[in-house]
């Protein structure tokens, strides 16, 4: 016999790894159906009930029906999971005749682009090839006109705080608790450093530099230098450079008024600077773990732990008591206004200095905050046109932030 394909192999591993979930599934409803009617139990019965005690520890109704939720939680992931690597597959087939000629004029015109520069020829420009009608309407009259409010909201320095008594209050608590920070430096091999990039998405949008994850995640041979030059920039006090932290801006409508205030702002910064800012998350996570600063409650932000399907998990689960109890339920959704609001420089690198991390994350943060900056890049009357640099002095605080 012939050697399995790729489609035949992985299906056979979907149906036994699911096979296996139905199982337990099937054993955990019919235990919860014997618990509610109060049911005698058989040796199959008692067969499954050793199983699901090594699984849940407690048999109960509430355990099993967490337990069945999570299993079922499982068997839908499992199914996303084989529907895209069959997605993939295909896709990767059709393109793989393809590929070698991309990689071909991929380096051409890399080396075409740097011949280019060398020449002082000027770069060329993207162009998504958008066109809007000619009333205006959904267009700014000048680049000055989309950038001014945002211009002088990131660039405008915030109170800080930092003289506050509540703060003073934390920090006594936070001393009691945490000790000295130490000397001690980024420890980063090679090896760690590529397994960090190989978690970013391929193909997500690129920073000014245009260079999508997929190409670093192929040229291993400068992940060793990459690594060394991570180090570099931890245990020197040299400054970076403003390519490095560098952010392009683009400006998306809100519903209601076009106006330049309403805009949503999507900044997409380069790779690198992303994979480095990674790489200093386990550091930072070690340091929380070790010392008991993370939120015991807190869900989301956090290795391992969906807050997601946490709180989906507890919705369902309290619905389907309300409703085969047969009870009155009142539910509310709470909208948090600007809960992705900014923070400013100064008030991350004191809380960095408050929690008492090692002194070169605090150090590396004041550096990289000193030099980011960005252009906000939007369509007028004229064009696509850039904005002068902006050096914003708050940061989004987007999920992770407080990490």
């Amino acid at each position: 016999m012939g050697r399995p394909n790729w489609s035949s192999k992985a299906r056979e591993q979907f149906q036994a790894k699911a096979q296996v979930i139905r199982g337990k599934l099937s054993k955990a409803k019919a235990e919860l159906e014997r618990l509610r009617s109060n049911g005698k139990l058989t040796e199959k019965g008692k067969r499954n009930r050793t199983q699901l005690m090594k699984e849940c520890g407690t048999l109960s109704i509430a355990c099993l029906v967490s337990y069945m939720e999570k299993e079922k939680a499982k068997l839908r992931k499992l199914k996303r999971s084989y529907k895209s690597k069959v997605k993939h597959e295909e896709a990767r087939k059709l393109k793989k005749n393809s590929f070698s000629l991309m990689r071909v004029e991929f380096t051409r015109t890399l080396r075409r682009s740097l011949r280019n520069r060398r020449e002082g020829c000027e770069s060329p420009t993207y162009d998504a090839g958008i066109r809007y009608d000619g009333n205006g309407e959904t267009l700014f009259g000048s680049v000055e006109e989309a950038t001014e409010f945002w211009k002088s909201l990131w660039e405008s320095e915030g109170p800080g705080y930092t003289s506050a008594k509540w703060l003073e209050e934390i920090r006594s608590a936070i001393n009691e608790r945490v000790p000295e920070p130490t000397d001690e430096s980024l420890e980063l091999s090679t090896e760690q450093a590529s397994s960090v990039i190989t978690k970013k998405r391929n193909w997500s949008a690129p920073g000014p530099d245009q260079i999508v994850t997929f190409w670093w995640n192929k040229v291993y041979c400068v992940h060793e230098g990459v690594a060394k030059s991570f180090q570099a920039i931890a245990r020197t006090d040299r400054e970076v450079p403003f390519w490095f932290t560098e952010g392009k801006t683009s400006l998306i409508p809100k519903a209601g008024e076009f106006s330049s205030e309403n805009q949503r702002p999507i900044t997409c910064l380069n790779t690198i600077y992303k994979w480095f800012t990674s790489c200093l998350l386990k550091p930072v996570d070690k340091h929380l773990n070790e010392n008991g600063l993370m939120q015991g409650e807190q869900s989301g932000a956090k290795a391992n732990c969906s807050g997601t399907i946490d709180n989906l998990l507890i919705h369902r689960m309290v619905c389907q008591y309300s409703q085969r109890g047969h009870r009155n339920l009142s539910m509310a959704w709470i909208d948090v206004k600007k809960a992705h609001d900014s923070v400013d420089h100064r008030w991350l690198e004191q809380m960095f200095s408050l929690h008492r991390f090692y002194r070169w994350i605090g150090d590396v943060i004041t550096r990289l905050s000193a030099k980011c900056n960005t252009k906000i890049a939007v369509r007028t009357v004229k064009g696509m046109e850039s904005s002068v640099t902006i050096f914003p002095r708050v940061m989004p605080c987007v999920r992770g932030c407080s990490r």
